[in-house]
């Protein structure tokens, strides 16, 4: 049984991706949950689209229009989420490249109209982080866009993922410690980072390419797959630093000219959504699932491709049906330890049995221990 949504456009040749990713077999499981928050990091949202509006997030601590910051999170009337570009409130798309990632993720399911994203039922939340003509954000503009995320998670909203469609030389062309503190406190809080493994046809293992490429357990990477499984001609890749691909060629979603109007994009922005969309789903699934989990099952189960083995870690493209219905469980349990302590110095070995693509951190609070 596969389920079908009776959305009007269902069948548009652009949505192919939901079909490769054996989406309609997963949502005889799940079609999402209003339950779940995705950050959508990006030129915005237009939140009235006739697609997009039940699915837009509303923050449940402001007053709309009141002028009053009520829940004194430094931003008044944050409604839809915050604009980090122009420092202010409304995230509102000016644009149109969020709106279009935002469609994936979570276009209205089973609604009479247009499309529909891998969840049907989600909640997006809006950061905004470029101008109009898709240029502008720097480091210090994702670090606090990464802070606002934090803050929102540590008061209760259930933000399980963010969806990271940028990257390159626009934001940083060289490694940043403030900005990859801010993703690595995102995995802390429960966030899995979804980020965009760039456009520019390189491979990443040699030329890193940022934010992606920062060493990270919280960032799972996307390349950018076609409707025949092969690597789009653009996508970078990297087979140690790029996780797993996804449909980016020609996807067809929702844009921001009008309350009702879509249209195609190509690029591993466009792929990267459909794996946050799918994060969200497997959320929506099993809502104890961590972030290790929720990366490591994504990972485990892709269809693996003799065409993808040399260009990303998993060899694969990324199914959702496959995910929902074999879950990755990461116990970090120690093994066994040893430890030697001559006069100075000494070695403490501990052994971890996670399992595949459970990707861990090890830190101490002990001064005296490096």
């Amino acid at each position: 049984m596969l389920a079908t949504p009776n959305d009007a456009q269902f069948s548009n040749t652009g949505l192919y991706g939901l079909t490769k990713i054996a989406a309609p077999s997963a949502w005889d499981l799940s079609t999402g949950s209003s339950a779940v928050v995705v950050a959508d990091i990006d030129t915005g949202l237009k939140y009235t689209h006739e697609d997009i509006a039940g699915n837009a997030w509303i923050n449940p601590g402001e007053i709309a229009g009141n002028g009053v910051d009520d829940d004194a999170n430094g931003f008044v009337d944050d409604i839809y989420g915050a604009d980090f570009y122009y420092n202010d409130s409304n995230p509102a798309d000016e644009h149109g490249h969020g709106t279009h990632t935002a469609g994936t993720i979570g276009a209205m399911g089973n609604n009479l109209l247009g499309v529909v994203g891998v969840n049907w039922s989600v909640k997006i939340m809006a950061i905004k982080i470029y101008d109009s003509d898709g240029y502008g954000t720097t480091s210090a503009m994702l670090v606090n866009a990464y802070s606002y995320i934090k803050q929102m998670k540590d008061r209760g909203i259930n933000i399980r993922v963010t969806n990271n469609s940028y990257g390159g030389c626009d934001e940083a062309c060289s490694y940043d410690q403030a900005t990859k503190d801010g993703i690595d406190a995102l995995g802390n809080a429960g966030i899995l980072n979804v980020f965009a493994a760039g456009n520019d046809n390189s491979n990443n293992d040699a030329v890193p390419s940022y934010p992606v490429s920062y060493t990270s357990p919280s960032i799972l990477g996307v390349a950018s797959s076609t409707n025949t499984d092969a690597r789009s001609g653009f996508s970078n890749y990297g087979v140690q630093t790029v996780d797993l691909a996804a449909p980016g060629s020609g996807i067809y979603s929702t844009t921001w000219a009008t309350n009702s109007s879509y249209g195609t994009m190509s690029g591993t922005s466009m792929a990267t959504p459909h794996v946050a969309g799918a994060a969200a789903l497997l959320s929506a699934y099993n809502p104890a699932l961590s972030v290790p989990s929720l990366k490591a099952t994504l990972m485990n189960t892709v269809d693996v491709l003799a065409g993808w083995t040399s260009f990303v870690k998993t060899g694969g493209r990324l199914n959702i049906d496959s995910a929902l219905r074999n879950q990755t469980v990461c116990n970090f349990m120690i093994g066994s330890g040893s430890m030697t302590v001559p006069t100075k110095g000494g070695i403490f070995t501990v052994n971890l049995t996670p399992g595949t693509n459970c990707d861990y951190t090890v830190k101490s609070n002990s001064s005296w221990i490096v």
